[in-house]
């Protein structure tokens, strides 16, 4: 009789599963527990008409006179108890779980095996809980919301309740329970069934798509691009970026356009074929066009697009950047970058130009310079040719004496002659010395400076030595550069020349000039010191510029220490420089 008791309140509840699962299947694919409760509620159902003859409703209806016969009553039995037994095992073995309330006991009448996997209690022990009990293992903030859903389906009707419960672990579960209170004929509450499903899960997978949604939908709303989704050919949605670059007030300016009321037509055709690549699947690159904006005014954009999935179909996420201000300055660029271009060629022909002019001023430089010293050489060769012409005439007096007084015999001419072809070849001589010295280097060779100051003060000493200045050259004797020999001489020679004639017109009191040949590191060092009184401060800085003198006008050119310092700083790389020393000026020569 028990099992038979249990089996009819199970009747009882089978419309309401009924009606409880059509609602929850509504519009949306049936779970596989669900379809077989579905499936086995009408079976009982009919299953109950036929053997007991009642009506549809189990709310207090009369009974039906059964209409078969005794054998097919039992045989209807049989199979309603078969199919009882089927219903209960799948009850038996399902997660969710199955409750019966009575509340007039307080007490669970029904309680399924699927809540231990809910809540981690048994059937057993959720049956034996008062409802102060399962109340006081609700989250206390979800309390109210059990309480409201209760007290609305307390006379009757359905509904369901979302709520946290504190399982025996301690951990709370989101549950979705599904309620409906039964009432006898008068409307008094008889029992309470449920059906209860842990969709903790669920929730906190809710939960991260919402969240997801919300700062995806953030990143939209606030992003500085404009962005706006096609479905079917037609504008579904516009964030404020795009109202912005449109030049919209809201968005129903734009929502329901299409692209190609947005894009300038000269950009349609390759929209069309980016759209049919994009509903394809396909991946479109980055391009650069127009869009239109509702005043007319045409925009420069760049422009990235991507296709996705919805309910409704494949639609198209279109970005797009406002690309004007790059687009101005890439203009402006670009002309600046003409400009650059042209003002080169003009800085290039402008320094061609005074290249050609420095190169003809070195030229004529240079001539003069050498005109200078051809002209102090032909001073020197004509004080050393003075002394032997003068000898040379005196020889010719002489045989010019000899032979009208009858004086001339052969020993004395002959004696006579050899004198003056010495003294000829002595001259003839130093016209090949004087030739060699000015003859330009045309290829850098190892030379010993000692020799080469030595060689080239021998050529000039007797100026010096007309003057009552002693010259002394001490150092290293072999110490030995790479360079121009015959242009490294022009350089000591220029600087003995100006100290010479500074000692001369100063009226200089034991007049000395010094020459020193050192090495100091990886560098050969020559200094030309005099006791001359020095070179006024303000015009250290300048006795290397072209046409600088300190001398009167009719003596100087001022172009020799200009080209000695050109020799020694361009041709061999070295230094030349200047300073006053305690008596004097002395100038120091780096190689």
């Amino acid at each position: 009789m028990e099992s038979l008791q249990s089996i009819e309140n199970m009747r009882r509840v089978l419309d309401w599963l009924d009606d409880e699962l059509r609602t929850r299947n509504a519009g949306r694919k049936k779970e596989t527990f669900e379809q077989k409760v579905f499936e086995l509620v009408h079976m009982a159902q009919q299953l109950v008409r036929e053997v007991k003859g009642l009506p549809c409703d189990l709310h207090g209806s009369e009974p039906r006179a059964l209409e078969q016969g005794r054998d097919r009553g039992k045989c209807a039995a049989a199979d309603e108890q078969r199919d009882d037994e089927k219903l209960l095992s799948l009850l038996e073995s399902s997660d969710d779980a199955l409750y019966i309330r009575n509340l007039k006991t307080d007490c669970y009448e029904y309680m399924s095996p699927g809540i231990e996997h809910i809540t981690g209690f048994s059937a057993a022990e959720m049956k034996s809980m008062k409802v102060v009990e399962v109340m006081e293992r609700v989250h206390p903030d979800d309390r109210d919301i059990v309480r409201g859903g209760l007290e609305r389906v307390k006379r009757g009707g359905k509904g369901v309740v979302e709520y946290r419960l504190k399982g025996k672990d301690g951990r709370y579960r989101m549950l979705c329970d599904s309620i409906h209170t039964h009432c006898n004929p008068q409307g008094e509450p008889l029992f309470r069934i449920g059906i209860v499903r842990d969709i903790s899960e669920r929730k906190q997978m809710e939960e991260s798509l919402r969240r997801s949604e919300d700062r995806y939908r953030s990143l939209v709303e606030m992003s500085p691009d404009a962005l706006f989704i096609n479905l079917k050919n037609r504008v579904v949605y516009v964030n404020p970026a795009a109202l912005r670059l449109f030049g919209a007030s809201s968005s129903d300016q734009l929502v329901g356009k299409t692209p190609f009321d947005l894009i300038h037509p000269q950009y349609h055709a390759i929209i069309r074929e980016r759209i049919a690549h994009q509903l394809a699947g396909e991946s479109a690159p980055l391009i650069e066009e127009k869009i239109v904006r509702l005043d007319g005014a045409a925009v420069d954009v760049e422009v990235a697009a991507a296709p996705f999935m919805t309910d409704e179909g494949m639609a198209i996420q279109v970005i797009l950047r406002d690309i004007t201000e790059r687009k101005r300055a890439e203009e402006a660029l670009l002309d600046r970058r003409k400009q650059l271009e042209e003002l080169n060629r003009t800085l290039e022909r402008r320094v061609d130009e005074e290249t050609r002019k420095n190169r003809e001023k070195d030229f004529m430089l240079i001539q003069q310079s050498r005109q200078a010293e051809m002209g102090e050489m032909l001073n020197i060769i004509a004080h050393q040719w003075r002394q032997p012409l003068n000898t040379v005439g005196l020889y010719a007096q002489l045989l010019m004496e000899s032979s009208r007084h009858g004086g001339l015999d052969g020993d004395y001419l002959d004696e006579t002659v050899k004198n003056i072809l010495n003294l000829l070849k002595h001259m003839s001589q130093t016209i090949d010395d004087f030739r060699n010295f000015l003859r330009p280097g045309r290829e850098k060779k190892s030379f010993s400076i000692m020799a080469t100051i030595a060689g080239m003060y021998a050529l000039i000493a007797d100026s010096f030595k007309a003057h009552g200045i002693q010259v002394v050259i001490e150092g290293d004797d072999q110490l030995a550069v790479t360079g121009y020999p015959n242009e490294y001489a022009q350089v000591v020679m220029n600087i003995l020349n100006n100290a010479r004639d500074a000692l001369a017109e100063r009226h200089t009191d034991e007049p000395r000039i010094g020459i020193r040949v050192g090495l100091e590191g990886d560098r050969s060092v020559v200094t030309i010191s005099d006791n001359a009184g020095g070179i006024e401060e303000e015009l250290l800085d300048r006795i290397f510029e072209p046409y600088f003198t300190t001398r009167d006008g009719s003596s100087g050119t001022g172009l020799g220490l200009y080209m000695a310092r050109a020799i020694i700083v361009k041709n061999m790389h070295g230094c030349l420089s200047v300073r006053n020393t305690g008596d004097g000026a002395e100038f120091r020569i780096e190689v």
